[in-house]
């Protein structure tokens, strides 16, 4: 047996998004370019980031209220230490079923927040081929943060600039 090393702590957190979910495209596709995006669901509504984006989902953290703070803003949630903003974009997008199970952390540092997803994230992989022409209606609430829209499995993903998105949130919605 090989010796096992042990994972960096980026390598422990990413090792759930090594390995790609094939949603409607064949890895093995000639020339064309294919990307592996990071795709959850708020409210129903397909949303991709960019793949280098640092992640981490938690699975109903206890989340801390803040006075005054506008509706959208959930609370803090302590993560080793750190104060982390929660997001709940749901009745922006039109929902207001109770609260999901999970909180997806994306960024790092001042830049850091959670939103509450759908469902756990997953590996979509698009190319020229999946990216529609034209954007789709969306959500007003993130039309502003929308860089692109893909078509895959019959799902439409809306990439999102999530810096556009933490500064739209910071801005009061």
């Amino acid at each position: 047996m090989g010796e096992m090393g042990v994972l960096s702590p980026t390598a422990a957190l990413s090792r759930l998004f090594t390995r790609p979910l094939e949603l409607g495209v064949e890895l093995t596709d000639g020339p064309r370019r294919q990307e592996q995006r990071r795709g959850f669901f708020i409210a129903g509504v397909g949303l991709l980031v960019e793949p280098r984006l640092l992640m981490e989902v938690l699975e109903r953290p206890r989340v801390f209220p803040l006075p005054n703070a506008p509706a959208v803003c959930q609370g803090l949630l302590n993560l080793r230490g750190n104060l982390v903003p929660v997001f709940d974009l749901r009745p922006s997008l039109g929902w207001s079923e109770p609260l999901p199970r999970w909180v997806l952390v994306m960024g790092r540092a001042q830049e850091a927040a959670g939103f509450f997803i759908d469902s756990l994230p997953v590996q979509v992989v698009t190319t020229e081929d999946t990216r529609l022409e034209r954007l789709p209606k969306a959500p007003p609430f993130l039309q502003p943060v929308i860089a692109n829209a893909y078509y895959v499995n019959q799902q439409v993903f809306f990439e999102i600039d999530h810096r556009a998105l933490l500064q739209r949130l910071g801005q009061g919605g």
